[in-house]
């Protein structure tokens, strides 16, 4: 309705005639819900879509304890009052029998939300076995099939496995090998590393092998698998697939001839790339059996030095020998070896190069880095005695804690210490046995929940940091106190040095200058020529 603009009462009354309405429409729905309401167990059930009108009709006769015959006069709506016999008649000939689809919509507009469906079961195994294998299609998993299959398990005259088709499949001991040898028992051959072949040392449980496939087991729901070479690569010839296939099957406009020689061409170029394959399986195991070679080693005699003395020895006799200590051993590599004791059971191990003696005759010197030394005394003096130095400066230090062995421990503290101070930066020092000369500066940046770590590593030269080198701890902190915040926020570093303070205007600061006359100049031919007047 319309009603004129700024007529209150208009409005008002508009508004209380829709309120009306809709009070009465819904009065009214709700006694025509009570009306209708059933128990859903005593309700007629309607045969399933698709069924045919006949055999709906067929059903109804004699069932009396279903009710089927007055469904129709229990249901009283305006579709039990639609012919649909006559409709289906009158559309037959420009659209042929629709008689079963009309009795589908009708349901479908008297039952809009049953559904017919019967509640889901599990399938049993031997339902998923046929869907897979899809016996009942005449088996989509054919004769000769190729498959990867991964070894699960063995016992003495099989190895079961899974396959890439879904079913499980199983090798017997007569078909496990790929030559025609039968294995006496398949468990230890699989155990057995000499047992096998070079090209098979790598197989153990879980190792994935190619396989055919020989038959289907519908009783243990299993496929018979082989690794037999004449049937993994079968066909090898025209004449062995006649042979094994059937071609009666085939259809007389199939090309069988054609088809068999793309076969034999295909099994060739597969066999080819696996005895590539077994080659270089073969030479890899020659080569890890095969002697490596000893390099010659120095004759050193130092008393820090132990000729037969590997890294885990090494480790051994330092655990009873404390931190700051070190062995010198010799390295797999013919060369020299040096095992120092950063921290508590925390190692260091470095190699030793040589580098070319200084004159001819002379041993060959040692080198470490850039740096050369004549001897051990003198590596043990500038290389691992400053390092001990700086790294015992750093476990001396107050904010360096011992007790710290993991990131969960250390990060624990600081969050402790936020807690407690929540306007600063709590940090600590303490050493991570994943990385051996190394301290780790833990801290907690402002307003981040995650710890952050920089490395301060100890070198001979003193501790770095960043690339910067300092010589004591309280320098390495002071670095780290200034450009702490702006390391947490993840751009570059803060500049090392102050700005220079802005330059003051000078012109501005002073007052102006008087303007001095010209001089004349010495060169000039004439004399000078006379000032202008001031302007008035």
């Amino acid at each position: 309705q319309d009603y004129e603009q700024g007529d209150l009462e208009a409005y008002q009354e508009i508004v209380h005639e829709a309120m009306d309405d809709s009070r009465r429409r819904m009065e009214k729905n709700l006694k025509r819900q009570r009306r209708d309401a059933f128990d859903q167990a005593d309700l007629w059930k309607p045969p399933a879509f698709g069924t045919p009108h006949a055999a709906v009709i067929e059903s109804r006769k004699g069932a009396t304890t279903l009710r089927d015959d007055e469904a129709d006069e229990e249901l009283e709506d305006k579709l039990s009052e639609l012919d649909l016999d006559g409709y289906a008649k009158l559309i037959e000939d420009d659209h042929g029998r629709r008689r079963e689809q009309l009795e589908d919509v009708k349901r479908e507009l008297r039952y809009p939300f049953r559904d017919d469906r019967k509640p889901w079961t599990r399938p049993s195994d031997q339902q998923v076995f046929d869907w897979l294998a899809c016996q009942a299609e005449g088996g989509r998993i054919k004769p000769f099939q190729i498959v990867a299959a991964r070894i699960q398990r063995a016992d003495d005259w099989r190895v079961f496995t899974t396959t890439d088709v879904g079913v499980p499949g199983g090798l017997h001991a007569s078909v496990l090998a790929v030559s025609d040898e039968r294995i006496e028992n398949c468990k230890d051959w699989l155990a057995r590393d000499e047992m096998r072949p070079k090209f098979d040392r790598h197989l153990a449980t879980d190792a994935v092998v190619e396989c055919a496939i020989l038959k289907v087991d519908p009783e243990r729901m299993r496929v018979e698998l082989s690794r037999r070479d004449e049937d993994v690569f079968f066909p090898v010839s025209s004449e062995d697939f006649y042979a094994r296939i059937d071609g009666r099957h085939l259809d007389n406009s199939f090309d069988a001839t054609a088809a068999v020689a793309d076969y034999v061409a295909g099994a060739r170029r597969r066999q080819d790339r696996a005895l590539r394959a077994r080659r270089d399986r073969e030479r890899r195991v020659d080569d890890a059996n095969r002697p490596k070679p000893v390099a010659p080693r120095r004759a050193i005699t130092h008393p820090a030095y132990r000729p037969g003395c590997d890294y885990r020895e090494a480790e051994r006799q330092l655990d009873a020998m404390g931190a700051g200590e070190v062995i010198m051993r010799p390295s797999s590599s013919g060369k020299v070896a040096l095992t120092w004791a950063f921290r508590e059971r925390v190692y260091l191990h470095v190699e030793v190069d040589d580098a070319p003696a200084a004159s001819p005759g002379e041993p060959p010197r040692f080198k470490i880095g850039d740096e050369e030394y004549e001897d051990l005394d003198e590596l043990l003096a500038r290389y691992v005695s400053p390092m001990n130095d700086f790294s015992e400066d750093v476990s001396r230090h107050r904010k360096f804690d011992a007790a710290l062995k993991d990131p969960d421990a250390c990060a624990a503290k600081l969050k402790a210490m936020r807690a407690a101070a929540p306007g600063s930066i709590p940090y600590a020092l303490w050493v991570d046995a994943r990385y051996p000369g190394r301290f780790a500066l833990t801290y907690l940046a402002p307003r981040a929940t995650t710890c952050r770590n920089e490395w301060v590593k100890i070198t001979p030269e003193g501790l770095e940091i960043r690339d910067r080198r300092y010589f004591s701890t309280d320098e390495v902190l002071n670095y780290f106190k200034r450009h702490a915040k702006d390391w947490a926020k993840g751009g570059k570093l803060a500049q090392h040095r102050a700005k220079a303070p802005p330059k003051k205007d000078a012109r501005a600061a002073s007052p102006p200058r008087e303007k001095r006359p010209k001089r004349p100049s010495n060169f000039s031919s004439g004399p000078a020529a006379p000032a202008a007047p001031a302007a008035p």
